[in-house]
């Protein structure tokens, strides 16, 4: 990979070498608006990887309180 900087903009296989995703995966983000694009193709490094790590976080609470919530008892909600 070419040398980075945080304002490089890089192309769906360059991201996607980068958080170790498939190139597919990378522009399925992009289309449901997880990645943010600078063009067809090319992401904004310092745009695209934080944007990227915010994207696991949710998607990790989501499950955490999707899997927690088979758990409640009705009368914890009182």
């Amino acid at each position: 990979m070419k040398n980075l900087t945080v304002g490089s903009v890089v192309t769906t296989s360059e991201l996607a070498e980068l958080l170790m995703l498939s190139p597919r995966r990378v522009a399925q983000l992009a289309e449901i608006g997880a990645l943010p694009r600078s063009g067809r193709g090319r992401f904004v490094i310092s745009e695209a990887v934080p944007a990227y790590l915010e994207f696991r976080r949710d998607s990790s609470i989501r499950r955490l309180v999707l899997e927690g919530a088979g758990r409640l008892d009705p009368s914890d909600l009182d």
